[in-house]
C-alpha cells in the first residue's frame, strides 16, 4: 500500500492514474462542501463547492477522464448526480436523475437507480463519453434492487423481494453481454453484496437478522467452481484489476485481504490495532483505495492508501 499525505478532520479522496480527487467529508446540514481535482503534474483542473443548505455532498468517483458527484437532500427525499468531462472542464448532461441511494462509476460508466418500489426500480447505465442510456434492467413490483458494482463489460446487482418482512430474499445478478444470469449463492435469500474482477464473480453472504450481522463470509465463482473467501467485513468486498479485496477484522487487528486466481488468499495491508482501513473503493479496475483513520485514542488525523494492483 502507498500512503498519501496525513490529513486532518474530515476529508476523503479519489485516485486514478491522471488525477486525485479531495473533498470535504462534513455532513454537518447547512455547511458548503468543496471539491479539488488535480492532474499528474499537481495542477488544479476542477473545483466546484456544494449548494449546501439541505443539500449534502455523499460520494465522488473518478473514473478515466471524468468525474461524478453525488448530492443528497434528506429533507427533500432527493439525491442529484453531476458529472464532469476533466480534459475539457466541461459538465455533462445527465438525462435521468437516480431516485435511490444506490450507485457506482467505473470503467466510463455511471449505474444507478430510478423509480419507486411501489411502481418499478430500474437500474440504469449512462456511458459518460456520449451521455446515452443503456437500456434498462427493471424490478419485479414491489421488489428492490440495489448494490450496483461495475466491470469493465457487466454489472452486478441485487434484488430484494419483500423488503423489510420476514419473507426477505435476495438475490445476487449479473449483466452484460449475455442475459442476465443469477449468482449461484451457497444459502438461499442471505447473499448481501457481489463484485466483478477480471470477468469472475465474487460474493458476500450474511443474515441480516442475526447478532453476526458484521460479519460476511465471501466465496468466488470461476467458471463452474466455487471457493470460499473466508470472513469478511459485510458489504466491503470489491473487484479490482484481476483480484478481490475485503476488509477484515479479528483479534490480529484490521487488514485487508487479497484473492487472485492461483495465488488464494493474501494479506495485503495490516494487520494494525490502532489504524481502521474504511470503505474500499477502485477506480478504473486497477487502483484500490482507502480511508484509514487513526483511532488510537490521540489527536484525530487520518491517511489515504493507495494500492496499484496491475
Amino acid at each position: 500500500m502507498l500512503s498519501a499525505p496525513r490529513a486532518k478532520g474530515m476529508w476523503s479522496a479519489e485516485f486514478t492514474t491522471d488525477y486525485v480527487a479531495v473533498w470535504d467529508d462534513r455532513e454537518d446540514v447547512g455547511q458548503r462542501q468543496k471539491l479539488s481535482v488535480s492532474d499528474k503534474a499537481h495542477d488544479e483542473v476542477l473545483e466546484w463547492t456544494s449548494r449546501g443548505g439541505d443539500w449534502i455532498l455523499q460520494d465522488v468517483w473518478l473514473t478515466r477522464h471524468f468525474l461524478v458527484v453525488e448530492e443528497i437532500n434528506e429533507t427533500a427525499k432527493r439525491i442529484e448526480l453531476r458529472a464532469w468531462d476533466l480534459s475539457t472542464g466541461e459538465e455533462i448532461e445527465i438525462p435521468l436523475q437516480p431516485s435511490q441511494p444506490e450507485m457506482a462509476a467505473d470503467f466510463g460508466r455511471v449505474a444507478f437507480m430510478t423509480g419507486r418500489a411501489t411502481t418499478s426500480i430500474c437500474q440504469q447505465s449512462l456511458d459518460l463519453a456520449t451521455a446515452e442510456l443503456a437500456t434498462p434492467r427493471c424490478a419485479r413490483p414491489g421488489a428492490v434492487l440495489g448494490d450496483l458494482a461495475l466491470g469493465q463489460k457487466e454489472t452486478t446487482y441485487s434484488e430484494v423481494v419483500a423488503p423489510g418482512t420476514d419473507d426477505r430474499c435476495k438475490s445476487l445478478l449479473v449483466d452484460g453481454s449475455n442475459p442476465t444470469r443469477e449468482v449461484p449463492i451457497t444459502k438461499r435469500c442471505l447473499g448481501w453484496s457481489s463484485a466483478i474482477a477480471d470477468g469472475l464473480v465474487a460474493w458476500d453472504e450474511t443474515d441480516p437478522a442475526s447478532e453476526s450481522f458484521p460479519t460476511s463470509l465471501g466465496y468466488v465463482l470461476a467458471g463452474d467452481r466455487r471457493s470460499a473467501l473466508g470472513p469478511m467485513v459485510t458489504d466491503t468486498l470489491v473487484g479490482c484489476g484481476s483480484s478481490f479485496y475485503w476488509i477484515e477484522v479479528d483479534g490480529l487487528g484490521h487488514r485487508i485481504e487479497r484473492w487472485t486466481r492461483g495465488s488464494g488468499v493474501q494479506t495485503v495491508w495490516g494487520p494494525q490495532d490502532e489504524r481502521l482501513p474504511g470503505e474500499l473503493q477502485c477506480a478504473d479496475g486497477r487502483w484500490l483505495s482507502t480511508r484509514v483513520d487513526d483511532i488510537d485514542g490521540h489527536e484525530e488525523s487520518l491517511t489515504f492508501a493507495v494500492l496499484d494492483s496491475a
